[in-house]
């Protein structure tokens, strides 16, 4: 009796072909992600020149700079931030964690820190509709 090999593994072309068809959804969405990173960068320098980080309980202004600080906290440093704010220490990491989270977001509203970047309309110049669409833009 032979027995014949279940050659379940797709092969490598098929692979890319299905890597680069996923690689599409992130274009197709509409957002402009390389412009983050930057921004990000350009609000740490800033708030850095400012001296945010002794003048503000949270150590930034900044939505996701204060996540990404709170990803790399420890428990016991989310409870030393919680009691510093005044949210109730909470057992459950998850839980601190998004209360910590909400009363950034109560801070960041009631001081008004917030800052509306600048619309910028994401379509190329060389396209024939490109005037229309910018008068839209202007037009809100």
């Amino acid at each position: 009796m032979s027995k014949k090999k279940n050659n379940i593994t797709p092969k490598k072309n098929d692979l890319e072909k299905q890597k680069k068809s996923l690689e599409e959804f992130d274009v197709t969405d509409g957002k402009y992600r390389d412009d983050k990173a930057e921004q990000i960068a350009q609000a740490r320098e800033l708030e850095e020149l400012l001296g945010i980080h002794e003048m503000n309980p949270y150590k930034t202004l900044n939505q996701d700079i204060f996540e990404e600080n709170l990803e790399s906290m420890s428990v016991s440093e989310m409870t030393d931030l919680a009691m510093h704010v005044g949210v109730t220490p909470q057992q459950n990491s998850k839980q601190l964690k998004k209360d910590l989270k909400q009363s950034f977001a109560t801070y960041a509203k009631k001081h008004n820190v917030t800052v509306p970047s600048q619309p910028k309309p994401i379509i190329d110049q060389s396209s024939p509709d490109y005037k229309k669409t910018v008068r839209l833009f202007k037009d809100i």
